[in-house]
Protein backbone atom coordinates (compact mmCIF):
# COMPACT_ATOMS: atom_id res chain seq x y z
CA UNK A 1 0.00 0.00 0.00
CA UNK A 2 1.55 3.43 -1.14
CA UNK A 3 1.65 6.11 1.22
CA UNK A 4 1.21 9.76 0.16
CA UNK A 5 4.64 11.34 0.49
CA UNK A 6 6.56 8.17 -0.02
CA UNK A 7 8.49 8.42 -3.11
CA UNK A 8 8.35 5.43 -5.86
CA UNK A 9 11.00 4.72 -7.46
CA UNK A 10 11.03 5.92 -10.96
CA UNK A 11 11.99 4.21 -14.51
CA UNK A 12 15.56 4.60 -15.74
CA UNK A 13 14.65 4.32 -18.88
CA UNK A 14 11.77 7.07 -18.54
CA UNK A 15 14.39 9.26 -16.85
CA UNK A 16 16.27 8.94 -19.88
CA UNK A 17 13.94 9.77 -22.29
CA UNK A 18 12.66 12.39 -20.49
CA UNK A 19 16.28 14.18 -19.81
CA UNK A 20 16.34 13.86 -24.01
CA UNK A 21 13.15 15.08 -24.48
CA UNK A 22 14.36 17.81 -22.55
CA UNK A 23 17.06 18.38 -24.05
CA UNK A 24 15.76 18.53 -27.59
CA UNK A 25 12.83 20.52 -26.96
CA UNK A 26 14.09 22.52 -24.65
CA UNK A 27 16.80 23.63 -27.11
CA UNK A 28 14.29 24.15 -30.02
CA UNK A 29 12.09 26.35 -27.61
CA UNK A 30 14.97 28.27 -25.92
CA UNK A 31 14.05 31.62 -27.40
CA UNK A 32 10.30 31.11 -25.63
CA UNK A 33 11.80 29.85 -22.24
CA UNK A 34 12.41 32.49 -19.43
CA UNK A 35 13.26 32.35 -15.29
CA UNK A 36 13.18 28.52 -15.08
CA UNK A 37 15.38 27.52 -11.84
CA UNK A 38 15.42 24.56 -10.02
CA UNK A 39 17.34 21.85 -9.26
CA UNK A 40 16.98 18.15 -11.08
CA UNK A 41 17.06 16.68 -7.55
CA UNK A 42 13.86 18.28 -6.24
CA UNK A 43 12.41 16.34 -9.07
CA UNK A 44 11.12 13.37 -6.33
CA UNK A 45 11.73 15.63 -3.18
CA UNK A 46 7.99 14.87 -1.36
CA UNK A 47 8.01 18.44 0.13
CA UNK A 48 7.55 20.29 -2.97
CA UNK A 49 4.32 20.58 -4.73
CA UNK A 50 3.92 19.70 -8.39
CA UNK A 51 3.48 22.99 -10.72
CA UNK A 52 4.06 23.74 -14.26
CA UNK A 53 7.41 25.24 -14.91
CA UNK A 54 7.36 25.79 -18.86
CA UNK A 55 5.06 25.20 -21.69
CA UNK A 56 5.39 25.48 -25.30
CA UNK A 57 3.79 27.33 -26.47
CA UNK A 58 4.35 30.28 -23.52
CA UNK A 59 1.17 31.85 -22.28
CA UNK A 60 -0.15 34.59 -24.42
CA UNK A 61 2.73 33.48 -27.37
CA UNK A 62 1.41 34.02 -31.13
CA UNK A 63 2.40 32.55 -33.86
CA UNK A 64 3.28 30.61 -36.22
CA UNK A 65 5.76 28.41 -34.10
CA UNK A 66 8.36 26.29 -35.94
CA UNK A 67 8.21 22.45 -34.05
CA UNK A 68 4.38 22.39 -33.50
CA UNK A 69 1.99 20.61 -35.40
CA UNK A 70 0.47 21.21 -38.52
CA UNK A 71 -0.86 19.17 -41.51
CA UNK A 72 2.09 20.26 -43.66
CA UNK A 73 5.50 20.36 -42.62
CA UNK A 74 4.77 20.01 -39.07
CA UNK A 75 2.71 16.43 -38.81
CA UNK A 76 4.91 15.20 -37.12
CA UNK A 77 4.98 17.57 -34.30
CA UNK A 78 2.95 17.80 -30.99
CA UNK A 79 0.61 20.52 -30.24
CA UNK A 80 2.15 21.73 -27.34
CA UNK A 81 4.46 20.65 -24.36
CA UNK A 82 4.13 20.86 -20.47
CA UNK A 83 7.58 20.68 -18.18
CA UNK A 84 7.05 20.45 -14.64
CA UNK A 85 9.14 20.84 -11.58
CA UNK A 86 8.50 17.00 -10.36
CA UNK A 87 8.12 13.53 -12.04
CA UNK A 88 4.73 13.15 -13.08
CA UNK A 89 2.69 9.64 -13.74
CA UNK A 90 2.15 9.47 -17.43
CA UNK A 91 -0.63 7.53 -16.76
CA UNK A 92 -2.79 10.34 -15.33
CA UNK A 93 -2.69 11.86 -19.21
CA UNK A 94 -4.01 8.64 -20.38
CA UNK A 95 -7.32 8.58 -21.99
CA UNK A 96 -9.93 5.96 -21.84
CA UNK A 97 -11.66 4.69 -24.17
CA UNK A 98 -14.73 2.75 -23.53
CA UNK A 99 -14.31 -0.61 -25.57
CA UNK A 100 -10.66 -0.40 -25.83
CA UNK A 101 -7.81 0.03 -23.72
CA UNK A 102 -5.54 3.09 -22.63
CA UNK A 103 -4.45 4.84 -25.23
CA UNK A 104 -6.61 2.96 -27.87
CA UNK A 105 -7.13 5.14 -31.20
CA UNK A 106 -10.05 3.20 -32.08
CA UNK A 107 -12.49 3.09 -30.10
CA UNK A 108 -15.10 5.68 -29.50
CA UNK A 109 -15.89 8.12 -26.54
CA UNK A 110 -13.42 9.45 -24.32
CA UNK A 111 -13.25 9.80 -20.43
CA UNK A 112 -10.33 11.01 -18.11
CA UNK A 113 -7.22 12.40 -18.61
CA UNK A 114 -5.58 15.80 -16.30
CA UNK A 115 -5.58 18.03 -19.55
CA UNK A 116 -8.21 19.76 -21.83
CA UNK A 117 -7.71 22.06 -24.49
CA UNK A 118 -10.39 24.55 -25.33
CA UNK A 119 -10.43 26.39 -28.94
CA UNK A 120 -11.29 24.21 -30.98
CA UNK A 121 -14.79 23.96 -33.37
CA UNK A 122 -15.70 20.47 -32.57
CA UNK A 123 -15.41 18.24 -29.10
CA UNK A 124 -11.25 16.95 -29.05
CA UNK A 125 -9.47 15.03 -26.42
CA UNK A 126 -5.72 15.77 -25.62
CA UNK A 127 -3.36 12.75 -25.61
CA UNK A 128 0.06 11.83 -24.73
CA UNK A 129 2.82 12.03 -27.98
CA UNK A 130 4.33 9.14 -26.79
CA UNK A 131 2.93 6.87 -24.22
CA UNK A 132 5.52 4.22 -22.99
CA UNK A 133 4.11 4.39 -19.44
CA UNK A 134 2.84 4.11 -16.92
CA UNK A 135 6.03 5.68 -16.26
CA UNK A 136 7.65 8.89 -14.69
CA UNK A 137 8.86 12.01 -16.57
CA UNK A 138 9.04 15.66 -16.05
CA UNK A 139 7.95 16.86 -19.46
CA UNK A 140 5.55 15.75 -21.55
CA UNK A 141 4.32 16.18 -25.71
CA UNK A 142 0.96 16.33 -26.32
CA UNK A 143 -1.38 15.94 -29.24
CA UNK A 144 -5.24 16.78 -29.88
CA UNK A 145 -7.32 14.19 -31.72
CA UNK A 146 -11.11 14.20 -32.63
CA UNK A 147 -13.28 13.38 -29.37
CA UNK A 148 -14.00 9.92 -31.02
CA UNK A 149 -10.38 9.14 -30.46
CA UNK A 150 -9.73 8.38 -34.33
CA UNK A 151 -7.00 9.92 -36.36
CA UNK A 152 -5.62 12.17 -37.96
CA UNK A 153 -4.68 14.71 -35.09
CA UNK A 154 -6.91 18.13 -35.26
CA UNK A 155 -4.38 21.21 -36.89
CA UNK A 156 -4.80 23.89 -35.46
CA UNK A 157 -7.47 26.66 -36.96
CA UNK A 158 -6.64 29.77 -38.19
CA UNK A 159 -7.25 33.03 -35.75
CA UNK A 160 -7.99 30.77 -32.90
CA UNK A 161 -7.23 31.12 -29.39
CA UNK A 162 -6.43 28.03 -27.32
CA UNK A 163 -6.27 27.63 -23.76
CA UNK A 164 -4.96 24.05 -22.27
CA UNK A 165 -6.00 23.44 -18.77
CA UNK A 166 -3.98 21.13 -16.73
CA UNK A 167 -6.23 20.17 -13.82
CA UNK A 168 -5.47 18.84 -10.19
CA UNK A 169 -6.14 15.59 -10.17
CA UNK A 170 -2.31 15.86 -11.88
CA UNK A 171 -0.45 13.96 -8.98
CA UNK A 172 3.68 13.85 -8.59
CA UNK A 173 5.58 11.20 -7.98
CA UNK A 174 4.98 11.28 -4.39
CA UNK A 175 1.29 11.51 -4.37
CA UNK A 176 1.07 15.23 -4.57
CA UNK A 177 -1.26 17.21 -6.65
CA UNK A 178 -1.30 20.14 -8.02
CA UNK A 179 -3.13 22.58 -5.85
CA UNK A 180 -4.94 24.42 -8.50
CA UNK A 181 -5.97 24.44 -12.13
CA UNK A 182 -3.10 25.48 -14.42
CA UNK A 183 -3.80 27.23 -17.67
CA UNK A 184 -2.24 29.02 -20.40
CA UNK A 185 -3.23 30.55 -24.07
CA UNK A 186 -1.83 30.81 -27.58
CA UNK A 187 -2.57 32.09 -30.86
CA UNK A 188 -0.79 29.43 -33.36
CA UNK A 189 -2.21 30.20 -36.50
CA UNK A 190 -2.78 33.88 -36.76
CA UNK A 191 -3.09 33.94 -39.87
CA UNK A 192 -3.96 31.49 -43.31
CA UNK A 193 -0.61 30.23 -44.90
CA UNK A 194 1.03 27.72 -47.16
CA UNK A 195 2.83 25.53 -44.48
CA UNK A 196 4.85 23.16 -47.10
CA UNK A 197 5.08 22.79 -50.30
CA UNK A 198 6.46 19.64 -52.72
CA UNK A 199 8.81 20.10 -54.68
CA UNK A 200 11.07 21.82 -52.30
CA UNK A 201 11.42 25.68 -52.94
CA UNK A 202 14.32 26.22 -54.37
CA UNK A 203 15.21 22.60 -55.35
CA UNK A 204 17.80 22.76 -58.45
CA UNK A 205 18.12 18.91 -59.55
CA UNK A 206 14.54 17.21 -59.22
CA UNK A 207 14.47 14.21 -61.13
CA UNK A 208 11.58 13.89 -63.45
CA UNK A 209 10.09 10.90 -61.84
CA UNK A 210 8.67 12.67 -58.84
CA UNK A 211 6.66 15.11 -60.93
CA UNK A 212 3.70 15.97 -59.17
CA UNK A 213 3.18 19.49 -57.05
CA UNK A 214 1.76 18.97 -53.31
CA UNK A 215 0.84 22.24 -51.18
CA UNK A 216 -0.09 22.37 -47.68
CA UNK A 217 -2.10 24.74 -45.85
CA UNK A 218 -2.68 25.44 -42.49
CA UNK A 219 -6.78 25.39 -42.98
CA UNK A 220 -9.00 23.47 -45.28
CA UNK A 221 -9.54 25.00 -48.31
CA UNK A 222 -12.09 24.79 -51.43
CA UNK A 223 -12.29 24.06 -55.09
CA UNK A 224 -12.13 27.81 -56.06
CA UNK A 225 -8.56 28.17 -54.58
CA UNK A 226 -7.23 25.56 -57.10
CA UNK A 227 -7.97 27.73 -60.05
CA UNK A 228 -6.02 30.35 -58.82
CA UNK A 229 -2.95 28.53 -58.23
CA UNK A 230 -0.48 29.35 -61.18
CA UNK A 231 2.30 27.28 -62.40
CA UNK A 232 5.30 28.65 -65.06
CA UNK A 233 5.85 27.60 -67.26
CA UNK A 234 2.12 26.25 -67.87
CA UNK A 235 1.59 22.02 -67.09
CA UNK A 236 -1.44 20.69 -67.91
CA UNK A 237 -3.16 18.75 -65.14
CA UNK A 238 -5.90 17.90 -62.79
CA UNK A 239 -5.52 20.03 -59.22
CA UNK A 240 -7.29 18.05 -56.60
CA UNK A 241 -8.16 18.33 -52.86
CA UNK A 242 -6.54 15.72 -50.35
CA UNK A 243 -9.16 13.71 -47.85
CA UNK A 244 -8.36 16.25 -44.93
CA UNK A 245 -8.97 19.43 -47.13
CA UNK A 246 -6.03 21.27 -46.43
CA UNK A 247 -3.78 20.52 -49.52
CA UNK A 248 -3.87 20.56 -53.33
CA UNK A 249 -2.32 17.77 -55.27
CA UNK A 250 -1.56 18.58 -58.87
CA UNK A 251 -1.24 14.97 -61.22
CA UNK A 252 0.48 16.52 -64.70
CA UNK A 253 -0.68 14.25 -67.44
CA UNK A 254 3.09 14.02 -68.61
CA UNK A 255 6.07 14.37 -66.87
CA UNK A 256 7.80 17.72 -66.24
CA UNK A 257 10.76 18.54 -68.75
CA UNK A 258 14.03 18.56 -67.96
CA UNK A 259 16.27 20.96 -66.98
CA UNK A 260 13.62 23.26 -66.39
CA UNK A 261 12.91 25.97 -63.77
CA UNK A 262 9.13 26.22 -62.70
CA UNK A 263 7.25 28.91 -60.71
CA UNK A 264 4.00 27.95 -58.53
CA UNK A 265 2.20 31.68 -57.42
CA UNK A 266 -0.87 31.77 -55.41
CA UNK A 267 -2.42 35.42 -55.15
CA UNK A 268 -3.06 36.93 -51.68
CA UNK A 269 -6.91 37.00 -52.85
CA UNK A 270 -6.70 33.22 -51.97
CA UNK A 271 -8.80 32.22 -48.97
CA UNK A 272 -9.30 29.58 -46.87
CA UNK A 273 -13.12 27.78 -46.47
CA UNK A 274 -14.00 30.31 -43.70
CA UNK A 275 -12.84 33.33 -45.78
CA UNK A 276 -8.94 34.15 -44.57
CA UNK A 277 -6.96 35.74 -47.25
CA UNK A 278 -3.78 34.02 -47.81
CA UNK A 279 -1.22 36.88 -46.01
CA UNK A 280 1.14 38.16 -48.46
CA UNK A 281 0.13 34.98 -51.31
CA UNK A 282 2.95 32.32 -52.47
CA UNK A 283 5.48 31.96 -54.46
CA UNK A 284 8.01 28.55 -54.90
CA UNK A 285 10.30 27.83 -57.54
CA UNK A 286 11.70 24.43 -58.56
CA UNK A 287 14.18 23.32 -61.49
CA UNK A 288 14.05 20.05 -62.46
CA UNK A 289 17.30 17.69 -63.35
CA UNK A 290 18.52 17.19 -67.17
CA UNK A 291 18.79 13.76 -67.91
CA UNK A 292 21.71 11.78 -66.89
CA UNK A 293 22.84 9.30 -64.56
CA UNK A 294 21.78 9.89 -60.59
CA UNK A 295 23.20 6.99 -59.03
CA UNK A 296 25.29 3.91 -60.07
CA UNK A 297 26.60 0.99 -58.15
CA UNK A 298 29.48 0.76 -58.39
CA UNK A 299 30.16 4.50 -58.02
CA UNK A 300 33.04 5.96 -59.79
CA UNK A 301 36.23 5.60 -58.53
CA UNK A 302 35.50 2.61 -56.27
CA UNK A 303 38.48 0.14 -55.54
CA UNK A 304 38.35 -3.32 -53.99
CA UNK A 305 34.78 -4.11 -55.95
CA UNK A 306 33.46 -7.18 -55.51
CA UNK A 307 34.12 -9.39 -58.85
CA UNK A 308 30.70 -10.84 -57.62
CA UNK A 309 28.71 -7.67 -57.96
CA UNK A 310 26.51 -6.68 -60.73
CA UNK A 311 26.68 -2.75 -62.36
CA UNK A 312 23.25 -0.80 -62.46
CA UNK A 313 22.14 2.94 -63.19
CA UNK A 314 19.25 4.81 -62.49
CA UNK A 315 18.49 7.96 -64.26
CA UNK A 316 16.89 11.58 -63.82
CA UNK A 317 14.24 10.30 -65.52
CA UNK A 318 12.01 7.59 -67.04
CA UNK A 319 14.09 5.77 -69.78
CA UNK A 320 13.18 4.11 -73.27
CA UNK A 321 14.06 0.94 -72.43
CA UNK A 322 14.67 -0.28 -75.95
CA UNK A 323 17.83 2.08 -76.20
CA UNK A 324 19.63 0.74 -72.76
CA UNK A 325 20.84 -2.77 -74.62
CA UNK A 326 22.85 -1.11 -77.61
CA UNK A 327 23.60 1.76 -75.64
CA UNK A 328 26.08 -0.15 -72.76
CA UNK A 329 29.57 -0.92 -73.23
CA UNK A 330 31.62 -2.28 -70.45
CA UNK A 331 35.80 -2.40 -70.23
CA UNK A 332 37.10 -5.03 -71.00
CA UNK A 333 34.41 -6.45 -72.65
CA UNK A 334 32.12 -8.85 -70.75
CA UNK A 335 28.79 -11.12 -71.67
CA UNK A 336 25.87 -10.44 -68.92
CA UNK A 337 22.14 -9.85 -68.99
CA UNK A 338 20.32 -6.97 -68.45
CA UNK A 339 17.34 -6.42 -65.86
CA UNK A 340 15.33 -3.03 -66.13
CA UNK A 341 13.71 -1.56 -63.19
CA UNK A 342 9.92 -2.20 -63.20
CA UNK A 343 9.35 1.60 -62.90
CA UNK A 344 11.57 2.49 -66.55
CA UNK A 345 14.14 4.48 -64.20
CA UNK A 346 17.47 2.30 -64.52
CA UNK A 347 19.00 -1.20 -65.02
CA UNK A 348 21.27 -3.35 -63.75
CA UNK A 349 23.82 -5.63 -65.97
CA UNK A 350 24.50 -9.26 -64.26
CA UNK A 351 27.78 -10.33 -66.06
CA UNK A 352 27.55 -14.15 -66.72
CA UNK A 353 30.79 -15.34 -64.88
CA UNK A 354 31.41 -12.15 -62.53
CA UNK A 355 33.49 -9.16 -63.49
CA UNK A 356 37.49 -9.98 -64.04
CA UNK A 357 39.71 -9.55 -60.43
CA UNK A 358 42.09 -6.87 -60.05
CA UNK A 359 40.65 -5.19 -62.80
CA UNK A 360 39.74 -1.61 -63.71
CA UNK A 361 36.43 -1.64 -65.51
CA UNK A 362 34.71 1.30 -67.10
CA UNK A 363 31.31 1.50 -67.77
CA UNK A 364 30.03 3.50 -71.13
CA UNK A 365 26.51 4.58 -71.99
CA UNK A 366 26.66 6.18 -75.90
CA UNK A 367 24.13 9.01 -76.59
CA UNK A 368 21.78 6.48 -78.10
CA UNK A 369 20.42 6.16 -74.85
CA UNK A 370 16.96 8.45 -74.82
CA UNK A 371 14.83 9.40 -72.53
CA UNK A 372 11.10 8.32 -72.82
CA UNK A 373 10.20 11.57 -74.76
CA UNK A 374 13.69 11.06 -77.04
CA UNK A 375 15.57 13.40 -74.83
CA UNK A 376 19.63 12.54 -74.80
CA UNK A 377 21.68 11.83 -72.30
CA UNK A 378 24.26 14.63 -70.46
CA UNK A 379 27.15 14.19 -69.66
CA UNK A 380 28.86 12.37 -67.71
CA UNK A 381 27.99 9.24 -69.39
CA UNK A 382 30.62 6.58 -68.17
CA UNK A 383 32.59 6.21 -65.43
CA UNK A 384 34.76 3.20 -63.68
CA UNK A 385 35.65 1.12 -60.96
CA UNK A 386 38.14 -1.67 -59.59
CA UNK A 387 37.68 -5.26 -58.46
CA UNK A 388 39.48 -6.75 -55.89
CA UNK A 389 41.52 -9.62 -56.02
CA UNK A 390 40.13 -12.95 -55.71
CA UNK A 391 39.54 -14.65 -52.16
CA UNK A 392 37.61 -16.69 -50.25
CA UNK A 393 35.73 -14.30 -47.95
CA UNK A 394 33.83 -16.12 -45.32
CA UNK A 395 33.13 -20.05 -44.64
CA UNK A 396 30.74 -22.07 -42.06
CA UNK A 397 31.85 -23.35 -39.85
CA UNK A 398 33.66 -20.06 -39.07
CA UNK A 399 37.66 -20.18 -38.31
CA UNK A 400 38.04 -21.33 -34.63
CA UNK A 401 34.67 -22.16 -34.21
CA UNK A 402 34.25 -25.41 -30.95
CA UNK A 403 30.90 -27.28 -30.42
CA UNK A 404 30.13 -27.89 -34.48
CA UNK A 405 26.93 -30.27 -34.97
CA UNK A 406 28.58 -33.67 -36.39
CA UNK A 407 26.11 -33.58 -39.22
CA UNK A 408 27.12 -30.36 -40.72
CA UNK A 409 27.69 -29.54 -43.58
CA UNK A 410 30.95 -27.09 -44.55
CA UNK A 411 30.03 -23.93 -46.70
CA UNK A 412 32.70 -21.67 -48.88
CA UNK A 413 32.04 -18.66 -50.19
CA UNK A 414 34.01 -16.66 -52.15
CA UNK A 415 34.11 -13.41 -53.93
CA UNK A 416 33.80 -14.56 -57.74
CA UNK A 417 31.87 -17.24 -59.62
CA UNK A 418 33.72 -20.82 -59.80
CA UNK A 419 35.02 -23.13 -61.86
CA UNK A 420 33.47 -25.32 -60.79
CA UNK A 421 36.13 -27.99 -61.91
CA UNK A 422 38.82 -26.59 -59.79
CA UNK A 423 36.66 -26.92 -56.53
CA UNK A 424 37.09 -30.84 -55.46
CA UNK A 425 40.96 -30.42 -56.53
CA UNK A 426 41.18 -27.55 -54.05
CA UNK A 427 39.28 -28.94 -51.41
CA UNK A 428 40.70 -30.96 -48.32
CA UNK A 429 39.92 -31.42 -45.09
CA UNK A 430 42.09 -33.03 -41.92
CA UNK A 431 41.61 -35.75 -40.82
CA UNK A 432 39.98 -37.15 -43.89
CA UNK A 433 36.04 -36.99 -44.34
CA UNK A 434 34.05 -38.60 -46.46
CA UNK A 435 31.89 -37.00 -48.80
CA UNK A 436 30.59 -34.87 -51.96
CA UNK A 437 30.59 -31.53 -53.05
CA UNK A 438 27.84 -29.30 -54.01
CA UNK A 439 28.02 -26.70 -56.66
CA UNK A 440 25.95 -24.05 -58.65
CA UNK A 441 26.75 -22.90 -62.46
CA UNK A 442 28.27 -19.40 -61.73
CA UNK A 443 27.77 -19.63 -58.13
CA UNK A 444 30.36 -18.10 -55.82
CA UNK A 445 30.21 -20.48 -53.14
CA UNK A 446 30.00 -24.39 -52.70
CA UNK A 447 29.30 -26.88 -50.04
CA UNK A 448 31.13 -29.81 -48.83
CA UNK A 449 28.48 -32.36 -47.92
CA UNK A 450 29.80 -35.42 -45.30
CA UNK A 451 27.95 -38.90 -46.03
CA UNK A 452 28.58 -39.70 -42.14
CA UNK A 453 28.61 -37.91 -38.99
CA UNK A 454 31.84 -36.02 -38.30
CA UNK A 455 34.01 -37.38 -34.98
CA UNK A 456 33.30 -36.26 -31.63
CA UNK A 457 35.16 -33.44 -29.97
CA UNK A 458 37.43 -33.41 -33.58
CA UNK A 459 39.46 -30.89 -34.55
CA UNK A 460 39.35 -30.60 -38.20
CA UNK A 461 41.09 -28.25 -40.41
CA UNK A 462 39.83 -27.19 -44.13
CA UNK A 463 42.10 -26.16 -46.54
CA UNK A 464 41.23 -24.15 -49.61
CA UNK A 465 44.24 -24.23 -52.29
CA UNK A 466 45.83 -21.92 -54.59
CA UNK A 467 44.39 -24.57 -57.18
CA UNK A 468 40.83 -22.83 -56.94
CA UNK A 469 40.10 -20.80 -59.91
CA UNK A 470 37.27 -18.43 -61.09
CA UNK A 471 35.17 -18.86 -64.29
CA UNK A 472 37.69 -16.55 -66.13
CA UNK A 473 40.66 -18.70 -64.64
CA UNK A 474 41.81 -16.37 -62.26
CA UNK A 475 43.79 -18.10 -59.33
CA UNK A 476 43.41 -17.98 -55.37
CA UNK A 477 46.68 -15.87 -54.72
CA UNK A 478 46.97 -17.39 -50.95
CA UNK A 479 45.60 -21.15 -49.49
CA UNK A 480 42.59 -20.24 -47.14
CA UNK A 481 42.58 -22.63 -44.20
CA UNK A 482 40.23 -22.73 -40.97
CA UNK A 483 39.94 -25.33 -38.36
CA UNK A 484 36.67 -26.01 -35.86
CA UNK A 485 35.84 -28.49 -33.27
CA UNK A 486 32.57 -30.84 -33.08
CA UNK A 487 30.59 -31.26 -30.34
CA UNK A 488 29.79 -34.41 -28.34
Amino acid sequence: METKGTARPASSSLLTVSFILSALWLAACKDEITNITYERGSLTDPAIMPQVIFTFPAPNAVGPFEDIFNSGDGYYYPHFIIQFNKLINDGVFVVQFPGGTGENPSASGSIGGAITIEGFDEPTVVRLFDFYGPEYSDIFAFRVYPETGYYPPIPFEVDHTYTVTVDTSLEDINGNHLMTPYRFSFSPEPFFRVVGVFPTDGVTDLPTTQSYIDISFNSTITPPLLSLIQVQPQIQGTWQIDMDSSRAFLYPYSFFDFNTTYSITLSQDAEDRFGNSLTGGFQSTFSTSPFEVKSSSPQDGDMDVSPGAFISAQFTGYVDTATIRSSFAITPNNAGEFTIYSDGSGFAFYPLNGLLVSTTHSITLSPSLTAWNGTTLSPPTSWSFTTEQFRVTSSYPSEGEKNVFRWHWINVNCNSPLDSSTVSTAFSVSPPIAGSISYYQNSTSFVFIPSTLLDRYQLYTVTISKALRTAHSEVLLEPYTFSFMTGP
